[in-house]
């Protein structure tokens, strides 16, 4: 597809915010694509049935990591 010109007027803060999360490594261009396709996958998360089982699932899966990582730093102290 042909690149288009996009513009839009905002407050200059919401200007410095965008700016600030742009990492350095990516154009303007590639990270506004890479926003757009986070807000629609986070839109079709919201509208899937399992969701609240996916996000019950991740909450038991970070925390069973910050036992291991608790775990594992502890192991460290007392044979370190």
């Amino acid at each position: 597809m042909a690149d288009v010109v996009f513009s839009t007027k905002v407050d200059e803060s919401v200007k410095a915010r965008f700016d600030a999360l742009v990492p350095t490594n990516m154009t303007q261009k590639d990270f506004f694509q890479q926003l757009v396709t986070s807000f629609e996958l986070a839109k079709v998360r919201e509208t899937m049935p399992e969701q609240k089982q996916l996000d019950q699932l991740r909450y038991h899966v970070n925390r069973i990591e910050e036992i291991y990582i608790a775990y594992i730093k502890e192991a460290t102290f007392v044979f370190g």
